[in-house]
């Protein structure tokens, strides 16, 4: 290699060390911009007192299938119950409304309930 081609190789070398000299300080020169600020909106469930219902608003518990058809027979009385068993079909439908009725109360209880579960705050 010729003296003329090594000082045009250094000079290439240097050249390329000079422009990414250039090229990192030139990073460092620009500003950044800010970051964008966005407004970002959270519900966040926060619980709060609710007196409890008065007294009337409470439903009333159903009566029991007895107190309702008394000629249904308690469970005590075998020979009572084996002369209903023709009529099973009826008993069904008055316990399935019985238990309805039983299941309607119960969600209404819950949600009044529920309504009024919360601790009042502190003054």
């Amino acid at each position: 290699m010729t003296e003329e081609q090594k000082n045009g190789a250094l000079c290439a070398v240097w050249l390329t060390v000079l422009a990414l000299v250039t090229l990192l300080l030139a990073g460092c020169g620009t500003t950044h911009t800010p970051p964008v600020e966005r407004i970002v909106t959270k519900e966040v469930p926060v619980p709060y007192y609710r007196p409890c219902p008065a007294q009337e608003d409470i439903p009333t518990v159903p009566r029991s299938v007895h107190e309702e058809h008394p000629a249904m027979p308690q469970a005590k009385d075998r020979q009572a119950i084996d002369q209903l068993l023709g009529a099973a079909a009826a008993r069904e439908r008055i316990l399935a409304a019985k238990i309805l009725e039983h299941r309607t109360y119960a969600e209404r209880a819950d949600a009044i309930l529920h309504a009024c579960a919360v601790e009042p705050p502190p003054h």
